[in-house]
């Protein structure tokens, strides 16, 4: 991907596995860039900003108490078939607590097989991933943090095309509801 970037001054990128700088966005003197490993990062044409593209650890809802706190009561739902979301707005626990944490839960119940629970997760979690910039922009901008659980609803698979749609839909609900 080649592109023109007017003001990213940024030269070296930290490797995510072995923290030495590489030279993931490459500048010539006529500020072009080049991205060579577009899994990671990528360049929002609307907003001329780099976004990350990744779902790291701490992104993901682990802690028990913020779960019970989540589901105990004080939290917001809404559906989108086949999906249902469940979100808090929370103070930060620790001071490197990400923005957005997510829980992706597969009832048993629905699917008896662990592995399609796994594929439906794995599908939630890449949507997700792909489009976490909506909700995370917003966030920012208003200086919250949120948990979020996302429940699969349905007894099939869907497509990922269509389980992508609806993550974008349940996110976009979360923006326009954020107080």
């Amino acid at each position: 991907l080649v592109g023109v970037v007017t003001h990213l001054t940024v030269q070296n990128v930290k490797n995510e596995m072995g923290g030495n700088p590489v030279t993931d966005i490459l500048h010539t003197q006529s500020c072009n860039f080049v991205i060579r490993n577009p899994r990671f990062l990528y360049f929002n044409k609307r907003k001329k900003i780099m976004v990350e593209y990744t779902l790291g650890k701490k992104e993901r809802l682990n802690s028990k108490t913020l779960i019970e706190r989540l589901f105990s009561g004080g939290s917001k739902s809404f559906p989108a078939f086949p999906l249902r979301v469940v979100y808090m707005s929370v103070e930060p626990v620790e001071e490197d607590m990400a923005a957005a944490s997510i829980l992706i839960s597969v009832p048993k119940k629905r699917f008896k097989r662990a592995v399609k629970r796994n594929l439906v997760k794995r599908q939630v979690r890449e949507a997700y991933r792909k489009n976490k910039h909506l909700l995370l922009d917003a966030l920012a901008s208003r200086n919250k943090r949120l948990i979020i659980a996302f429940i699969w609803l349905d007894n099939h698979i869907h497509s990922s095309a269509e389980v992508e749609e609806k993550v974008k839909k349940l996110l976009f609900h979360i923006v326009e509801r954020l107080e």
